[in-house]
């Protein structure tokens, strides 16, 4: 019944009550009650408050894989009234660990409201919540009650544990024999950074002629071989070698902008996350320093496979969750193990904001893995991608396929290749085993295609990989090739690898365990081709970077005391300009009068000087191209027999790096 309905029936009934009027006088009486009642009504009946629905909650209903640390996060779409955020209209109940306390915060996107519980769930158990309506829009809209239900994963059994162990040690870091002498640097590594003298050599097998502008990005991955973050020239000598120590893993070194700032980050972790070993993306600026560390939130730990900063400060990474999961039903054990994938996206302040999970979507059955394992890494996310409509795009290599999700909801959109493909390939016979999907400025999508299928790369389709772009139409669901490379000789890369378009039109192409790096033109032509030698690097990609240490320049001595030679190696790890070397040296730390000024010459500068033996102490500056000082080293004292007994009595302070 309408407003009008309910104000002319309440005044038909208020009338019914009064005194009975002559009939003449009757109907006008009657018009005129139901006017006044109506208006009266009219004026104090309260305006209808407007509901709401939710449009995303995590964890997600029924979902059977989280983590006993999980937020609980709600969303609408529009932004929030802060005021409305009240912990009591939270109820989350587990069957074993009982009612949960908590507190409720806004995310810094305005519109995520997240619940944290005091105490952590038992896992195994399942959780009811229900979110009671109260909670408005800054519109005012009140958000309805909602209630929902998911379930705490299950600790792994010891079987499932030691298949995980053996997971990560294979696939954070691809087992490497011990290279010969020849695979390394001719000269062992450079003498002013230690721990560079197990640097792969690269071969360049195509000299770079109409390459774009910048750097090599490298992290090599290798184990057991040391790791190396290496951002190199064309000729491959690097500008900046970082040695990483203490086994640990290595990948996806690559730059950023954010907000106009140039930013670095690498992902470094540790054989098995689940025994607590370090996993986690580092931020560095350009002086090199760590500005940041991200690790996911409600307890995971992050995966090595992808990690975007977001202009926004907001951060997207995958995370690999072993869960118990009964493969008995496909030939496996009872207590075996599914490999969920997640992809998270946090805000600056670590709320998480977005969570969705594989298990919640894909049905195990699409994978081309094999189900009979301990262990079955079914989905295997490789690659995530903030489409152009703000929505993500996702590789999954054991599927075979993309998928687009729905970034506001966590529905999946569309499903591109392998068993649940929904579009037509017009000519082409589509992807194997693919890393690396990246939407294109015009609208194109790109990747790498391995070529690989079945079991981790024991067979595979075509004896070649390749780099593919494909056009997409999403409404009929079609999708055209419009570019492929195709390395000559053929390139077959079983795992890893990348495509890059870069700025000028040419693109890069990384071809993973293959252990090489070629740039084309447009046309195809090579402009540049590069081995790896004894190293592969999960992706390599170039960019821009302009570099300006926070750490001084380095500074090492040698000398032929029966020439009264002194040999000076200079360098600054990670500076990208131009300019020189002034070496300064004197009797005293305090007086350095300059010796000689020499150009910098790749990576590490070598010159000698004929030095008198009483000149103990030197230290090196860094000159720009108009003859200004950058960085000056610390003080290095001489060795010789003469110095040994040099008395120092002040060693100044120095002023290290830009000023």
């Amino acid at each position: 019944m309408g407003r009008c309905q309910v104000v002319r029936a309440a005044a038909f009934g208020y009338a019914s009550r009064a005194r009975k009027l002559p009939r003449q006088a009757e109907e006008p009486m009657h018009v005129i009650v139901v006017l006044l009642v109506g208006l009266a009504l009219l004026v104090q009946l309260p305006t209808a408050i407007p509901s709401a629905q939710l449009s995303y909650v995590s964890p997600r209903h029924n979902s059977r894989a989280v983590s006993p640390s999980t937020t609980i996060a709600v969303r609408h779409g529009d932004p929030l009234d802060p005021s409305s955020l009240r912990a009591e209209l939270f109820t989350v109940r587990g069957e074993l660990s009982g009612a949960h306390s908590g507190q409720v915060s806004l995310a810094e996107d305005g519109a995520t409201a997240i619940w944290k519980s005091e105490t952590p769930f038992t896992p195994g158990e399942a959780v009811e919540v229900r979110l009671a309506a109260g909670l408005r829009t800054a519109n005012g809209a009140v958000l309805a009650d909602h209630r929902w239900s998911f379930e705490v994963a299950q600790p792994l059994s010891p079987a499932a544990r030691a298949s995980w162990a053996a997971f990560l040690a294979e696939e954070r870091g691809a087992p490497s024999t011990t290279p010969d002498s020849k695979d390394m640097q001719a000269a062992a590594g450079y003498i002013t950074v230690p721990g560079s003298e197990n640097i792969p050599a690269f071969n360049i097998t195509t000299p770079a002629q109409g390459t774009a502008e910048g750097f090599l990005f490298i992290a090599t991955y290798n184990i057991p071989l040391p790791r190396y973050l290496l951002i190199l020239r064309d000729t491959g000598e690097p500008v900046y070698v970082k040695p990483i120590e203490g086994g640990l893993t290595l990948g996806d070194f690559k730059a950023h902008t954010v907000g106009g700032r140039r930013l670095l980050s690498y992902h470094v972790g540790g054989f098995n996350p689940i025994d607590g070993n370090t996993s986690a993306f580092t931020v560095l600026d350009e002086r090199y320093q760590v500005v940041d560390v991200w690790t996911p939130g409600n307890g995971y730990r992050a995966d090595i496979h992808d990690f975007l900063l977001l202009d926004n400060g907001n951060a997207i990474m995958l995370i690999y969750h072993p869960t118990p999961f009964d493969l008995s039903p496909y030939g496996g054990p009872a207590d075996g193990a599914v490999v969920d994938v997640i992809v998270q996206e946090l805000d600056p302040a670590r709320n998480v904001i977005f969570e969705w999970h594989s298990l919640d979507h894909i049905p195990l059955t699409d994978t081309y893995t094999s189900l009979d394992q301990e262990l079955v890494d079914y989905f295997h996310a490789n690659a995530i991608e903030v489409d152009s409509d703000g929505n993500l795009l996702v590789s999954a290599r054991n599927t075979s396929e993309i998928i687009k999700i729905d970034r506001s909801t966590g529905e999946v959109l569309w499903r591109l290749g392998g068993k649940a493909n929904q579009f037509t390939f017009t000519n082409d016979d589509g992807f194997i085993f693919q890393h690396d999907i990246r939407r294109q400025p015009g609208g194109t999508i790109t990747l790498f295609d391995n070529g690989t299928e079945l079991d981790n790369g024991n067979l595979h389709a075509r004896p070649y990989s390749r780099a593919v772009e494909y056009e997409l139409d999403e409404v009929n669901k079609t999708i055209t090739r419009v570019w492929e490379y195709r390395n000559t000789p053929d390139t077959f890369g079983r795992a890893t690898g990348n495509v890059q378009r870069l700025p000028n039109g040419n693109t890069l192409i990384g071809w993973g365990t293959a252990s090489l790096v070629t740039e084309v033109l447009p046309d195809g032509t090579k402009a540049f081709e590069m081995e790896l030698g004894s190293a592969f690097s999960y992706r390599v990609f170039r960019f821009p970077w302009e570099g300006m240490p926070a750490e001084p320049p380095a500074l090492a001595l040698s000398e032929d005391s029966a020439a009264g030679d002194v040999t000076f190696a200079m360098s600054w790890n990670g500076f990208t300009g131009s300019g020189s070397y002034r070496i300064r040296g004197g009797r005293t730390p305090i007086e350095q009068p300059p010796i000689v000024t020499v150009d910098r010459q790749g990576f590490e500068t070598q010159t000698t000087a004929e030095v008198p033996d009483d000149v103990c102490f030197f230290s090196v500056e860094v000159l720009d191209t108009e003859g200004e000082v950058l960085g000056t080293s610390d003080v290095v004292r001489r060795t010789s027999a003469a110095c040994a007994s040099a008395s120092v009595t002040f060693v100044p302070v120095v002023l290290h790096g830009a000023p």
